[in-house]
């Protein structure tokens, strides 16, 4: 990310590097900003589009302005899409510097918070983005009750709401909500159908307010994307809903969405040694929630191992774990589970607690990573973010794409 640290202070106007698009996608939200706008710009280019993004997922000011600058070779015409994601603070100082002509904004739930502290405040944050950027298109959750309040003054004709497909709700979630109450009147809210933490069919019995009427996938759209976990599926909504604005049609998606594929760390399936691992990254009670029971669900591991670090890019903060849903139905039929991590003993706590046996510690995660590559099965690691680049490092040889 340096070339884009030092473009902001020897550039005379970093605005400038705008001339270079015809549109410019943000894609931002707690979990699934980089295998979203993986896709996205997998639909764009498979149809047409110079895409320049920045698929490292360095996603602050100077990580989006390097993956700018990197472009080896710009076309005459200039009439580039950037499609970038961008961490939920950064979107401010971003925004100031290139004005999105869409967001696509996918969830808010609670995650880093001695950083970001309760989702409030990110919720603000975009609000008054969205108030000084009124000409930008925008593509949102309809069932994330603060993303309702979060664009209530945004124009009809300006917004665009997606969904959770009904198949995807439970009568209860599993996670504590982080946005249970009203963002309108305060009122506790009610759902007629939940999926994770605060998602879901919600509506206020006080001021009336309710999910906006969104589109949502039918069976037969679901079964196309079978190959994607359910988290995948609800956010691949908000790309097909952007694509439609860019007149790509339902064939000319679902011909893109049929060559999915995982982005790092993210569900990737990559052999180590004598093992074929599958990873995955989970960073807060939601995402964790949903990685571990989307994976389990799709397919039978014998072996599990779950990683957990405090460093700054994870958050130093772990008393999150004590609000995931662990899992433990399905943990009980894994024959071998083992931490590693910073918080390796942390993690085995938290299991201990479920009644959930571990059968190895690591606090060195390189015996871990070690002991998985003698492994000749197939291994399922769940992880936070720096103990999953960590795992990647050491299994493929690189940490990041």
């Amino acid at each position: 990310t340096w070339p884009g640290e030092i473009a902001q202070y020897f550039l005379r106007n970093p605005r400038n590097i705008a001339s270079l698009f015809k549109g410019i996608i943000y894609v931002v939200g707690t979990n699934g900003k980089t295998s979203t706008t993986k896709m996205l710009v997998q639909v764009m280019r498979d149809n047409g589009f110079d895409v320049i993004t920045n698929a490292s997922g360095a996603n602050m000011l100077n990580g989006v302005l390097s993956s700018i600058l990197a472009q080896k070779k710009y076309s005459k015409n200039a009439g580039y899409i950037g499609i970038f994601e961008v961490d939920e603070f950064a979107l401010e100082s971003v925004t100031e510097v290139l004005a999105p002509t869409h967001i696509l904004f996918l969830n808010v739930v609670r995650d880093q918070l001695d950083r970001y502290g309760e989702v409030r405040n990110v919720l603000s944050l975009w609000k008054n983005i969205l108030g000084k950027n009124t000409a930008c298109m925008v593509i949102a959750n309809a069932y994330d009750p603060g993303l309702s309040w979060v664009c209530e003054n945004v124009p009809k004709n300006k917004l665009h709401w997606y969904g959770i497909p009904e198949q995807f709700l439970k009568k209860e979630s599993t996670v504590l909500g982080d946005s249970s109450y009203c963002f309108f009147c305060n009122h506790k809210l009610d759902y007629n159908g939940m999926y994770v933490s605060h998602l879901g069919k919600w509506y206020c019995p006080s001021c009336k307010k309710k999910s906006e009427k969104a589109f949502t996938w039918e069976e037969q759209d679901i079964h196309s994307l079978v190959t994607m976990p359910d988290y995948v599926t609800i956010n691949m909504q908000g790309v097909y809903v952007l694509a439609k604005l860019f007149e790509i049609s339902r064939d000319q998606f679902f011909a893109s969405a049929s060559l999915w594929e995982p982005a790092y760390g993210r569900g990737e399936i990559r052999k180590s040694g004598n093992a074929t691992v599958t990873f995955v990254l989970g960073k807060n009670p939601a995402s964790w929630t949903v990685s571990l029971r989307d994976s389990l669900k799709k397919k039978k591991y014998s072996t599990v191992v779950l990683g957990l670090n405090n460093q700054i890019p994870d958050g130093q903060d772990v008393s999150w774990i004590w609000d995931a849903d662990i899992d433990s139905k399905n943990l009980r039929h894994v024959m071998h589970i083992w931490t590693f991590g910073d918080r390796a003993h942390d993690m085995a706590v938290r299991l201990h607690m479920e009644g959930i046996q571990v059968e190895k510690v690591y606090t060195n995660a390189n015996y871990c990573f070690a002991d998985v590559k003698k492994k000749s099965e197939e291994v399922l690691m769940l992880s936070n973010y720096t103990a999953m680049l960590n795992s990647r490092r050491a299994l493929l040889g690189k940490a990041i794409l």
